[in-house]
């Protein structure tokens, strides 16, 4: 139907006791039901989430730095790399090995002269042969690593941001089938090094599309699941994460086959994205509110016959869901050209960066050194409390989990920076433990905050933008060294942060992380939306012959009679659903497009007062006859 041929014709008021909840409440009920089509959606979700962490974790075994020392020479061949440190790698003044010179002669002790070295040998016990070893990138070469760093991040953040907004555009399965051919070849690519730009162009490019297959997936899923099991679906896929991204990079290394072999190796997950093209359907929110009704109601139907829920009682549910999609605000209608949005943006962006930091500093590069029970003991510790939270979220809210976790986060930090030594003590390790808790349960929750807080044509951007944080935030923590003496000034620092982390998440509307929109007022009304043809065509089925009488006379009967059949018209069609020739199949679905394209709907039965241009008309034909 095109929105220039819609004519409002009946509002219904609402119960006054309807409330911004209770619409919340509804909406969670989906017209399709719940069942298969959401466990396919989830497949897809953790299809595309195990390829893109495949490639992350692949790329940074690729890169990592192993132990390096200068290359023995033939003279030295047979003696064992212990006794060829000791002899020939001079001390700095940490008495540490500088794995980056040698003496000349190796054998001539303190006497020798230092030289740097030329070439070099690693220790292939826990990556293998990878890309560090095939270049030699160490040591005068390292500064290459660097540059690898940020070209990974920003391609990364540059397909995030294109695969959001042209999902939020173009639609979320578009999006998905034209990243899969890009990850495909340019994965069969990697596999081949022709030299080292190339590899790390195509390297940057398939984790970049995995990257771009995120967001529409996870946007796609909170879109077509019940408020209150998207975070169980969401569990679900973390775990499928969990099981097979271990085991193939498992797998993958037993093979002992060469980095190169590897990466064709690790081709074969990422190849299940093809999968995707059968299994990911569009959005149907997404749909209704780019004016796509057809499409929306057969997606809806194709549902609801994968859910088991017969077409009539689809019919039945559809018709009370007329608050799904829930509408939008004026100032969500208008996307990131709201001032509103603009500041969020920018907080949740802060936000995403920090946590990320923190993680990445704490967390993944164990800038603290504990033993292996306090790391048994912190992971064990934060999958039991992260568990329990995740599963009474919707109770809790995920705002108030992100703000507790960020004072847990920034009192730790503060504790570490006052108690911090070199030696290991049971202080720090206990900070270290509700530190390493505290900023795994806010990263997790987050993502669950942050996709609430957009609407349906601004979610894929919104996430784009906390997933292209989160890769900003690994970049500078990588690329971040921090001498021992001053540590303590790094976590004065990192409370600082996740102190203001703390703030800017009270700043973040909503309550239990639903946005702040305007609530409807007691008086609020559902439009019911008819084509200007049905229009006509009701006016026509209530024509009744022309009085006879003075022409003043009957054109003022005729004025009365045509206002009294205007009124009929609207109570005639009060509470029926519309016609199929109007192109619209239900009620929610005329409510819901008038909601999302914005149309100032009049919220009181029009009242006549002057006479209807069809009277004129009808006035106009009788002064001529006569």
């Amino acid at each position: 139907m095109d929105a220039t041929d819609a004519t409002v014709l009946r509002t219904i008021p609402v119960a006054e006791d309807a409330s911004q909840d209770h619409r919340h409440a509804s909406s969670s009920e989906l017209p399709f039901g719940d069942g298969l089509f959401q466990l396919l959606v989830v497949f897809s979700a953790a299809i595309g989430s195990c390829s893109f962490l495949l490639q992350h974790r692949s790329f940074k075994i690729t890169f990592a730095v192993m132990d390096h020392w200068c290359q023995r020479p033939e003279s030295f061949a047979n003696v064992s790399v212990e006794e060829w440190v000791w002899l020939a790698t001079p001390l700095d003044d940490e008495n540490k090995h500088k794995p980056c010179f040698v003496r000349d002669p190796p054998d001539g002790g303190y006497k020798s002269r230092v030289v740097p070295c030329s070439s070099w040998e690693f220790d292939m016990a826990p990556y293998g042969q990878n890309a560090v070893s095939e270049w030699n990138l160490v040591c005068d070469r390292a500064w290459q690593l660097s540059v690898v760093s940020v070209v990974y991040c920003a391609m990364c953040i540059t397909a995030l941001m294109v695969a959001g907004i042209a999902a939020d555009h173009v639609g979320r399965r578009t999006v998905v089938i034209l990243t899969i051919p890009v990850v495909i070849i340019s994965g069969a690519a990697s596999g081949i090094p022709e030299g080292f730009s190339f590899f790390v162009a195509v390297r940057s490019i398939v984790s970049a599309g995995t990257c771009a297959l995120v967001p529409p997936l996870f946007v796609l899923l909170y879109e077509v699941s019940p408020t209150h099991k998207f975070t169980f679906y969401v569990a679900l896929v973390s775990l499928a994460c969990i099981v097979m991204v271990p085991a193939t990079l498992l797998i993958a290394a037993l093979g002992r086959s060469g980095w190169a072999r590897i990466q064709l190796m690790l081709l074969i997950p990422t190849a299940a994205t093809l999968v995707l093209l059968c299994t990911v359907y569009e959005s149907p929110a997404w749909l209704i509110a780019s004016g796509s009704l057809k499409s929306a109601e057969k997606i809806m139907s194709r549902a609801a016959r994968l859910n088991k829920i017969m077409q009539s009682h689809y019919h039945e549910k559809a018709a009370l869901q007329k608050n799904w999609p829930p509408e939008q605000a004026a100032w969500e209608r208008r996307g990131f050209c709201s001032p509103r949005y603009m500041v969020q943006t920018v907080v949740i962006g802060y936000m995403s960066v920090t946590i990320t930091c923190v993680f990445a500093v704490f967390v993944v590069s164990e800038i603290i050194k504990t033993n292996l029970p306090t790391k048994v003991v912190s992971t064990t510790f934060s999958a039991g409390v992260l568990l329990p939270v995740l599963i009474y979220l919707p109770i809790l809210g995920p705002k108030r989990v992100v703000v507790v976790s960020g004072l847990l986060l920034s009192s730790a930090t503060v504790g570490l920076a006052g108690t911090y030594t070199q030696e290991e003590t049971a202080t720090t390790d206990l900070f270290y433990v509700i530190m390493r808790v505290s900023v795994i349960v806010a990263m997790a929750v987050l993502f669950q905050l942050i996709i609430r807080l957009y609407s349906v044509t601004t979610r894929c951007t919104a996430i784009s933008l906390f997933l292209s944080s989160m890769i900003l935030g690994d970049t500078i923590a990588q690329i971040l060294s921090v001498p021992e003496h001053l540590k303590r000034l790094l976590f004065a620092v990192t409370a600082f942060a996740t102190a203001l982390f703390v703030a800017l998440a009270e700043y973040l509307p909503g309550q239990a992380g639903m946005p702040a929109v305007a609530r409807r007022r007691s008086s609020d009304t559902t439009s019911l939306v008819l084509t200007a043809a049905a229009f006509r065509r009701s006016l026509q089925e209530t024509l009744k012959p022309l009085p006879k009488g003075p022409a003043e006379a009957r054109a003022s009967r005729t004025s009365v009679t045509g206002s009294e059949m205007y009124k009929k018209s609207y109570t005639s069609r009060n509470n029926r659903s519309l016609d199929s020739q109007t192109g619209i199949f239900d009620l929610p679905f005329a409510s819901s497009r008038e909601e999302f394209m914005g149309r100032r709907v009049s919220r009181e039965p029009p009242t006549l007062t002057t006479r209807h241009p069809w009277d004129k008309q009808r006035s106009g034909q009788t002064r001529n006859a006569l």
